[in-house]
């Protein structure tokens, strides 16, 4: 009996630890062109855990041994592959897999999101940029209701994050870095960005804490990925805002495709609903080209090139604007004479080569060159009238003037030119051994700046020019430079990704990057840290914890301070970065959904302060400040109603800045009370004791945008998906502001927050599909044709974007709010051809 036993468990501990054995399956993921796949993802049918391919296209998965399962391959935009597989040995198995790309044109292909999660990035589906109430036309309108994301002006395409300014965001397409203009001041100046919507496969964003393959910035990185065609396709909307058309094609061998587009925007209705009025011509055009050849089965050669044309014109008559409280407000009126007339061009061509020698290996050379030319001209006088309006409303002069306040002048003039050319070239590569990714990286860039300022500000009230001189007229701000800068950077990275413990629980990302500019004469180290966890856990949760260093060395903008001089010595911004994050992916009514929750702080050194008015930013040309930028990001993302994703972000960050140098020599009298010349002039009649320093302190950053929500939501008609609405809901507090002054310290004022509703209804009128309405002729060549009507500002609220300062007969300075847009309506057709 004691033997029968002791056989038994020992037959039976066998079984559980042999049970326990695994068994290591690698090989190659490709498409029917011999090409690796990058990012599909390999799964056990059945179980939540998942690997990807990176870069390479190669996998490696644990599974259990004499354990009959069924391996999963997925990759968006190519068809499912299920194979059985059941080994009985420990040695290591080769499994190499082709996946078949669908028939049909899959034109909005998004990546899997497996190897973002794992990088901390958020994947936005492209097809969205099609559906959300957009008025810019740009697909950074999709982006504002990302987590730790921040806007205020449904004019501009910029955007904050996490407390850094446009100029902190990185732009990348198809690896190729974009850049934005220099002069543009306020949001109706700006036309089309650079990325096409209609053009787009995959988009993805940080919003920080990046990897070191990612540059130089301190806030963001976003990484779009324009479309390889497999056949022929068309796509063309038209509407009450613009115009686009994009066309797709490619050989029958696919060794050639083709990607064009053009677009034309003018929103002449959207400008007219601003208190300014006049008359206003907005006309801006884009066009773009991106092909690629495969000179064999291993090189693939890209060329993009994209052309820019922005206009504004705007011929100002008149504008009244109420403010102030309910018992106590007060109307400016202002009649206008001039014009402005600004035209931003930008032109830019690429070219890559990329080349896999084998399966472990894939290298990338790029080139390319941009050139920018900005014109801003005007010349505007402004005569206004400020009094005091009759709130009673018993008596007969109810919303009149009733007392006036004060009349002048002001009249604003610029003739500002600028040239930008910024040429490089570069070199990317990723190796792959065994479960180690090591990328790297170098750019040689160079950049020609011409730039000739003439602009100044004159104010006058009464009569006299303010400030008042009994002998000569003097403008209250004037600006007259000419710059002219040519310099060379050189930059790199190296990186490396390793997962231990096995596969699917550890990954650990060390990189390193550096920046010379021969124009500082700085050289900069930036080390970078990414670990993330895959606990053992029944639920998919995920794990992750980035650190390091962001340097950011100076582009031109940072350069100029606020009276138009050039710094050159001025240095890289520099900050110290944390983020924790858990990324928890979930069932909820049968359906998927995820929570990610990201917590940060990023203390910064070598800060150069800035203020913004409108979109434009006014640094102050020295590295004189340290500043810090703290808080927590949410977002809930899922199908809320069945096939139709819809997500909601929430931010709440603080952000904070001190300036070095910006103390003031304050007295204390003989009864030991502190005298502040900030608010006493009267120092002399003092008796003082002695004297002693006071420093300003910690103050907001103008972008210490508190709490913002984003609400992006979808929804159709039970049984008539073809019946389609979709909201756009942002909310932001308000954001410091203060006096024109150029003393931080003043700028503690808060604008209202910022509040907006759009919406969007959209029906399908035909789709090829559907053709009991239609004769076959007419639809077999249409995928679809929707019918769109967007409303903007639905609840009608005005934002205020920024402040005209003042002054009356009393010398009291009021705080007049410019508004942004009101209420409008857009129609919009569009048609797809495949």
């Amino acid at each position: 009996m004691n033997k029968l036993l002791f056989l038994f468990h020992f037959l039976l501990w066998s079984t559980l630890v042999l049970a326990q054995e695994k068994v290591k399956v690698y090989g190659l993921i490709t498409n029917s062109k011999g090409k690796p796949i990058e990012f599909a993802t390999v799964s056990i049918d059945g179980k939540p855990d998942v690997v990807a391919t990176g870069n390479s296209g190669v996998y490696l998965i644990e599974i259990p041994i004499q354990t009959p399962i069924n391996l999963v391959f997925f990759m968006s935009g190519y068809q499912t592959q299920k194979i059985p597989l059941e080994l009985n040995s420990t040695n290591a198995h080769e499994l190499n897999v082709t996946l078949q790309s669908f028939k049909y044109n899959l034109s909005t292909a998004i990546i899997s999101d497996q190897q973002a999660r794992i990088e901390g990035i958020q994947i936005i589906d492209p097809r969205k940029l099609q559906e959300i109430p957009n008025l810019s036309m740009n697909l950074e309108a999709l982006l504002k209701t990302m987590q730790g994301v921040a806007s205020n002006n449904e004019l501009s395409s910029q955007y904050s994050v996490r407390g850094g300014n446009y100029d902190e965001n990185l732009v990348y397409v198809n690896d190729f870095e974009i850049y934005r203009p220099f002069l543009i001041r306020s949001g109706q100046q700006e036309g089309l960005t650079f990325a096409n919507p209609d053009m787009v496969s995959s988009l993805k964003f940080s919003a920080g804490g990046f990897q070191a393959k990612y540059g130089d910035k301190m806030s963001s990185v976003l990484d779009v990925q324009y479309k390889q065609p497999k056949q022929f396709g068309a796509t063309a909307s038209t509407g009450l805002l613009g115009q686009s058309l994009t066309i797709e094609g490619c050989t029958p061998n696919h060794r050639l495709t083709l990607l064009g587009g053009f677009r034309n925007k003018t929103n002449q209705i959207i400008l007219n609903s601003q208190p300014t009025k006049g008359e206003y011509r907005p006309v801006f055009n884009d066009a773009q080209l991106y092909l690629t050849y495969d000179l064999s089965d291993k090189v693939e050669l890209g060329v993009i090139t994209n052309y820019n044309q922005n206009k504004f014109r705007f011929v100002p008559q008149s504008a009244v604007t109420s403010f102030g409280l309910v018992n106590q407000s007060i109307r400016l009126t202002v009649a206008f004479d001039g014009q402005e007339i600004d035209q931003f061009q930008t032109s830019m061509g690429g070219v890559s080569l990329s080349y896999r020698p084998n399966k472990h290996v894939k290298l990338k050379w790029l080139t390319s060159a941009f050139r920018m030319n900005e014109d801003e001209t005007f010349d505007i006088i402004g005569q206004y009238y400020i009094g005091q309006v009759e709130t009673d409303v018993s008596k007969p002069t109810f919303n009149s003037i009733k007392k006036s306040l004060g009349v002048g002048t002001n009249q604003d003039y610029a003739r500002n030119y600028l040239q930008a050319t910024v040429i490089n070239g570069s070199h990317i590569g990723t190796y792959f051994y065994r479960n180690n990714t090591l990328s790297w990286g170098t750019t040689l860039q160079q950049e020609q700046i011409q730039d000739n300022i003439k602009e100044w500000h004159r104010t006058d009230s009464a009569g006299y020019s303010l400030p008042y001189s009994d002998s000569i007229i003097h403008l209250f701000r004037s600006i007259k430079t000419s710059t002219s800068l040519l310099s060379t950077r050189w930059s790199g990275y190296i990186q490396n990704s390793f997962g231990f413990s096995d596969s699917t629980r550890f990954k650990l990302t060390t990189g390193i990057r550096f920046n010379y500019w021969d124009l500082n004469k700085q050289l900069v180290v930036s080390p970078r840290v990414q670990l993330t966890y895959f606990p053992k856990w029944k639920k998919d949760f995920l794990f992750r914890l980035g650190t390091g260093m962001y340097y950011q060395p100076p582009f031109y903008r940072e350069l100029r301070d606020l009276d138009g001089q050039v710094h050159k010595d001025v240095r890289a911004q520099q900050s110290f970065q944390l983020v924790l994050g858990s990324d928890y992916h979930f069932k909820m009514w049968n359906r998927k959904f995820s929570l990610v929750t990201e917590a940060y702080y990023k203390y910064m050194t070598n800060i150069i302060p800035y203020e913004i008015d409108n979109v434009r930013i006014k640094y102050f040309g020295t590295n004189n400040a340290i500043a810090y930028a703290s808080g927590i990001d949410l977002r809930l993302n899922g199908e809320f109603v069945k096939d139709a994703e819809s997500w909601i972000s929430l931010s709440y960050l603080t952000t904070k800045e001190n300036l070095t140098d910006d103390y003031i020599r304050a007295f204390i009298n003989k009864d030991g009370q502190l005298i502040d010349p900030r608010i006493s002039s009267d120092i002399q009649s003092k008796e003082v004791k002695k004297d002693t320093i006071l420093y300003s302190g910690w103050v907001p950053r103008p972008t210490d945008q508190r709490i913002n929500v984003g609400l992006y939501f979808s929804d159709y008609l039970p049984k008539h998906d073809n019946f389609k609405v979709h909201l756009n809901m942002l909310f932001g507090t308000g954001m410091p502001f203060g006096p024109p002054d150029h003393n931080r310290y003043k700028d503690t004022l808060r604008i209202p927050p910022y509040r907006r509703v759009d919406v969007g209804f959209s029906a399908l009128l035909l789709s090829g599909g559907k053709e009991k309405y239609h004769s076959k002729k007419i639809t077999k060549h249409f995928e679809s044709i929707w019918a769109s009507l967007e409303v903007f500002n639905m609840l009608g609220v005005s934002n205020t974007v920024s402040y005209q300062w003042v002054k009356d007969l009393y010398n009291i300075t009021y705080a007049v709010p410019n508004y942004l847009t009101g209420r409008r309506i857009n129609l919009k057709i569009t048609f797809k051809i495949n």
